[in-house]
């Protein structure tokens, strides 16, 4: 496994280190048995980093042509950050940046937990509703547009209050706009997209 790079390893983990005031805990159940993400599952993705189990690099080196802000690779444990954001400055940009980041964490969330009853569509799925819990929490919110990804953000942000209260399981009627929303956007980015596959997970789970 390569080594992280350091600079992005230390903005990865403060990006992390912020969500950890956000104090969220819900299920979301796709095909089979619920997966529960809490703000404690993305501290175990701050400690994967820590112990280098996680590794963080470069987004220009991910090597994928679709169109990506970030991205976490399970087949090597990698997430890829793009390097200006470390020189970013505070405010509304780095606000939307580190959502970028924890969105990712949320994959590799999945990852170490090895979870097996995923569609890909389900976990993007999550992942932009995590993110959307820490925008609201910090007062960061999507500009109207019409454009497939805004369409993504908006309706993760409707899909928070769900999440609110004790003991919430997610099934897929309660996430049917965002999940069609994401649908409709991965295949405009990514042609062939196949969001109904089954997740393979659980490569950073082995210590």
């Amino acid at each position: 496994m390569a080594s992280s790079d350091p600079k992005l390893k230390t903005y990865t983990l403060t990006a992390l280190g912020d969500v950890v005031g956000v104090q969220f805990s819900f299920a979301i159940k796709d095909i089979d048995a619920p997966v529960t993400l809490a703000t404690s599952s993305l501290a175990s993705v701050s400690d994967a980093i820590r112990k280098d189990r996680i590794t963080v690099l470069s987004f220009s080196q991910y090597g994928s042509t679709v169109q990506a802000a970030a991205a976490y690779k399970n087949e090597n444990d990698t997430m890829y950050i793009p390097d200006d954001y470390v020189s970013r400055p505070s405010g509304s940009q780095r606000t939307y940046d580190y959502g970028t980041v924890i969105h990712e964490a949320v994959h590799a969330c999945f990852d170490l937990m090895a979870a097996k009853h995923l569609t890909h569509a389900t976990g993007e799925a999550a992942a932009y509703l995590v993110a959307a819990l820490y925008y609201e929490a910090r007062h960061w919110s999507v500009k109207p547009g019409n454009d497939t990804f805004t369409q993504v953000l908006l309706e993760a942000s409707r899909l928070t209050a769900k999440v609110k209260g004790a003991n919430v399981t997610l099934t897929r009627p309660d996430f049917k706009d965002l999940r069609d929303a994401v649908m409709t956007h991965y295949k405009r980015i990514s042609p062939g997209y196949r969001g109904d596959t089954i997740m393979s997970l659980g490569v950073a789970a082995a210590p």
